[in-house]
């Protein structure tokens, strides 16, 4: 499975939107696209990529912390994944 990482420690440089930008172009292509923000600072694909009403309560730092002590599910809603994902 073919991978592509966008990563840098400065902020504001675009990241965000050029992955959301080659997430777009490859699914219109008909490729199967998977976008993870691991941001730890300021995530924006939610932004770019959702309607307000559909942005994430919690991101994957709370699920990370949450899984070390015990309630992981309790923050991530597998229903609300695609059924790919589940």
């Amino acid at each position: 499975m073919p991978r592509i990482v966008f990563f840098g420690l400065k902020g504001g440089v675009g990241r965000s939107t050029a992955m959301a930008m080659l997430a777009y172009d490859l699914a219109r292509t008909g490729k199967r696209v998977l976008l993870i923000d691991f941001d730890l600072e300021s995530p924006g694909l939610s932004g770019l990529l959702l309607p307000p009403d559909r942005f994430a309560d919690f991101g994957m730092v709370d699920w990370f912390i949450e899984d070390a002590v015990g309630q992981g599910d309790a923050v991530f809603d597998r229903k609300s994944l695609p059924r790919s994902l589940r």
